[in-house]
């Protein structure tokens, strides 16, 4: 009677922890490598998402996108979601042709470039533009991901939500962050 009085008790702090686990938001790892491995595994894309602390609009992203209820479970379901910033990993940005932040990259597992976005400032426009790079080339299990080889689109010139607010510093010339 005792232990089963103390199972009881447990589960609501077990049923509070998982609310509070997907209340934290995005499960962002910063480990492109493992994130391929794990989307191969899991026959999902990779979401790499540059950004800077400097960056006004990646800061609003977080506040107003990234926290918002159901954005995590949509990106999670289709993505291995990685955040980079930018200024500590230059090498890796310059490699994907980031000249502003924010933008994602979505990868296959394989690590072919299949998207590339400035990052939508509404959870609404955000979920839809991946949503619609995901069904494009996302294949059935086993198929692999055929249409990859296909050339990536070309990001919007500037998203206009963006047009206004201030940038900071922006990305790190490459051979002052590669000089630490």
């Amino acid at each position: 009677v005792c232990l089963l009085f103390t199972a009881v008790l447990a589960m609501p702090a077990e049923i509070h922890r998982a609310a509070a686990a997907q209340e934290a938001g995005i499960g962002w790892t910063n480990d492109l490598e493992a994130a391929k491995t794990l989307a191969k595994q899991s026959n999902r894309l990779v979401l790499v998402h540059f950004w800077t602390p400097s960056c006004a609009p990646c800061l609003t992203l977080d506040q107003t996108v990234f926290n918002q209820a159901g954005v995590a479970a949509a990106i999670e379901q289709r993505f291995v979601p990685v955040k980079l910033n930018a200024n500590e990993n230059s090498a890796t940005a310059t490699g994907f042709g980031i000249t502003r932040v924010p933008t994602d990259v979505i990868l296959t597992p394989d690590g072919h470039v299949v998207g590339k976005l400035i990052s939508p400032p509404t959870p609404v426009g955000y979920i839809a533009e991946l949503s619609q790079v995901a069904a494009a080339y996302t294949s059935t299990p086993g198929q692999g991901f055929a249409n990859a080889a296909a050339q990536a689109p070309a990001p919007s010139q500037i998203n206009a939500a963006y047009a206004n607010l201030p940038i900071g510093s922006g990305l790190a010339p490459a051979a002052s962050a590669d000089a630490k």
